[in-house]
């Protein structure tokens, strides 16, 4: 009995041993189901603790989680996007491009401010279809920019809807930078790039930033790549308006193409200050006017010595002007500003109805008379003088007067007198203009080589002016109103008919007055004729 229970303890001890064994974590174990498992003593800051009584040990064990794989998402369905193709770009930071055109949907990247961007697709309800950094996606409408500008004007407003009876959001400098989201009718949709407000512009006063063509015959595009085709192709120099950039290439506008070119062959002109309307005119001849603010820019003609501007903008070397209702650009070191009054340098000088000498000879002009230029046309000015409008070759002309300014009258008293009997007796009770027809008819004929070269020649030339047979033509004492009319048309003064009327007869007989003789106009009660010859 005494052995069978030393047998039994026996047996106890070697069970209590093999449990305690069994107790330290299996590491194969650990391995597989990835855990981690940490053994600590609950009574003792080592990690066993061997007291009077059992061993107590407190097993803590952490799981170290696998990564979440994304869900790969489904592929919208494009059945019904309708096709779309234009370039813009991302205007500001974080843009989400998604895997569907939903607000919910899974975000395939966030893009940064300036992303460029090619639209694809039409989505419909405020997206576009889109690829962007080798991905494509949806974005949309109102975060896609399609143009870049400046606004051309001062305190131009920015409204909160397309019209001007909305509300004003805020006044905007000239030159204030934004971005075109949109256009509705007259009205952009744009976003100032400053302090990202949104608003409407009308088209009128946003700008685009404008560029030059720096090499010949380069090719406008139908899209940003090389395989496209060709719309057409462009001189070096030409101006174009750059609208926005895809990858290498600038979308532009030049004259009636709009299309893609390389930015390799594109410079960017400084961008031009808007200014009031003021008179201004060249200082010298030979002077080039060009599409753009730059001697690259293609010259589009050469002004004279005088031609007659007017300054709508400035850079810091360069006017932009209306020369002859054509815009173009001139350097500032060429131009005056304010109106310019010029000198006949010649005795006679031929004032004629338009820039040519085969055009009407109006008048001829003293020496040192002043003439105020009001337009040009390549070497003829046009101008007023004496109240009389017509062009005078730019060579007759100066900004000084010569001889010291003297007028010299080329009629005496006496002539002035003689000739305005005539005056008074033909055209008598018709008034000033009459008087001065009948004036200018006398000085035509004397200027002419067909007459009489003096005034006296003129008025008793035999068979032309019938008052002078009356005896009564000698005691004839002309109006005031007749003598300063002939004088005025005499000395330089208004000469109200071209130089070849050298005929007139009293308006009852008629127009017709045979093949070399053509009607010009009834003044008072004379009609008046050219001599066509």
């Amino acid at each position: 009995m005494r052995k069978s229970l030393l047998l039994i303890l026996a047996l106890l001890l070697i069970v209590l041993s093999a449990c305690g064994k069994g107790d330290k974590p299996n590491e194969q174990s650990k391995s597989d189901d990835s855990l981690e498992s940490t053994v600590k003593d609950t009574n003792s800051d080592t990690d066993f603790n061997y007291g009077e009584g059992t061993a107590s040990f407190e097993a803590v064990i952490t799981e170290t989680e696998e990564p979440t794989a994304a869900p790969t998402p489904t592929p919208y369905p494009t059945d019904d996007i309708k096709e779309y193709d234009n370039y813009g770009f991302t205007y500001s930071e974080k843009v989400q491009l998604k895997n569907e055109p939903r607000d919910d949907g899974f975000v395939h990247k966030e893009l940064e401010v300036g992303t460029e961007l090619h639209m694809t697709g039409n989505a419909g309800d405020g997206w576009y279809m889109v690829e962007a950094d080798g991905l494509q996606g949806f974005i949309k409408r109102s975060e896609i920019a399609i143009a870049k500008g400046y606004i051309n004007a001062d305190e131009v407003r920015l409204r909160a809807k397309a019209s001007t009876s909305s509300d004003v959001k805020s006044e905007m400098a000239q030159q204030t930078e934004l971005v075109i989201i949109s256009r509705s009718d007259d009205w952009y949709k744009v976003v100032l790039t400053g302090d990202m407000q949104e608003g409407y512009v009308h088209i009128d006063y946003v700008s685009y930033f404008n560029g030059y063509i720096t090499a010949d015959d380069v090719r406008l595009r139908e899209a940003p790549n090389t395989e496209c085709e060709t719309k057409t192709r462009i001189e070096q120099g030409k101006k174009v308006s750059i609208i926005t950039e895809y990858n290498g290439w600038y979308k532009v506008t030049v004259g009636e193409y709009t299309g893609y070119m390389s930015k390799d062959y594109i410079e960017y002109s400084p961008s031009v200050k808007k200014v009031d309307k003021e008179r201004g005119y060249l200082l010298e001849n030979g002077v080039n006017f060009r599409e753009g603010p730059s001697t690259e820019c293609l010259s589009l003609g050469k002004l004279a010595k005088f031609a007659p501007v007017y300054i709508t903008g400035e850079t810091d070397e360069w006017y932009r002007v209306l020369y002859n209702e054509k815009e173009g650009y001139v350097s500032r070191d060429f131009v005056e500003k304010g109106r310019l009054i010029v000198y006949v340098t010649g005795q006679d000088v031929n004032l004629r109805a338009g820039p040519g000498t085969n055009t009407d000879l109006l008048t001829k002009v003293r020496q040192n008379s002043k003439f105020e230029i009001i337009g040009s046309s390549g070497e003829w000015l046009k101008g007023v003088v004496n109240h009389n409008t017509g062009y005078i070759r730019s060579d007759y002309l100066s900004d000084t007067t010569v001889n010291g300014g003297k007028k010299t009258n080329e009629f005496t008293s006496a002539e002035i007198a003689l000739a305005a009997k005539v005056v008074y007796l033909e055209a008598r009770g018709y008034g000033t203009e009459a008087y001065r027809a009948v004036a200018n008819v006398i000085y035509n004929r004397v200027k002419s080589h067909r007459f009489p070269n003096t005034v006296k020649g003129v008025v008793f030339q035999s068979g032309q002016f019938s008052v002078t047979w009356s005896s009564k033509f000698d005691r004839t004492t002309p109006s005031s109103e007749a003598y300063e009319a002939t004088k005025d048309v005499l000395n330089g003064g208004i000469r109200p008919l071209p130089f070849n009327v050298l005929f007139f007869h009293a308006s009852y007989l008629g127009r017709n007055w045979g093949s070399e003789k053509q009607f010009y106009k009834t003044i008072g009660d004379n009609s008046f004729f050219r001599y066509v010859g």
